[in-house]
């Protein structure tokens, strides 16, 4: 298992660093925005297992939010994230009988599309708008890597 580990950070890491520290911003964004949405179809396969149609919604929400989150924090953030709690909130109306169960359900969905489609965007939000933004992803990254790292070995 360690040395998968290593095998896989030493091609990784390199590459890792040239798309935070060299690629475009266009670049950079899009790859921030496919990895949330590969956090979105983990999530909401979690969260939902039977329920094809609360995963496609959840998908399509938090793509919706990352799009608009990657564009930077403005109106069609709030825009978008509006969108995002309306469409949910009629699809709990219009597909569950159980309102109850709707709602709790339209919960869990939503911390998915605000944990992955509007958090991770912050890394294309960093890098283009702090002085230094590559440098403070890459120490961001860093002390990521090293806490995983640690958990990893110590348990």
């Amino acid at each position: 298992m360690l040395r998968a580990r290593l095998a896989t950070a030493a091609v990784a890491i390199p590459l890792l660093l040239a798309l935070v520290l060299a690629a475009p911003n266009w670049l950079f964004a899009a790859v921030v925005a496919a990895i949330a949405v590969a956090g979105l179809l983990e999530y909401m396969s979690m969260a939902f297992p039977p329920r094809s149609r609360d995963r496609f919604v959840g998908v399509s929400l938090g793509l919706l939010v990352t799009v608009a989150a990657t564009a930077g924090p403005a109106a069609p953030l709030n825009a978008a994230i509006a969108v995002a709690v309306a469409v949910g909130l009629v699809s709990t109306f219009v597909w569950r009988e159980d309102f109850e169960t709707g709602f709790a359900n339209l919960g869990i969905m939503m911390i998915g599309v605000l944990y992955a489609g509007f958090l991770l965007p912050h890394f294309v939000w960093l890098r283009e708008n702090v002085t230094d933004g590559a440098e403070v992803v890459v120490f961001l990254l860093a002390t990521v890597m090293a806490g995983d790292s640690g958990g990893y070995f110590i348990g």
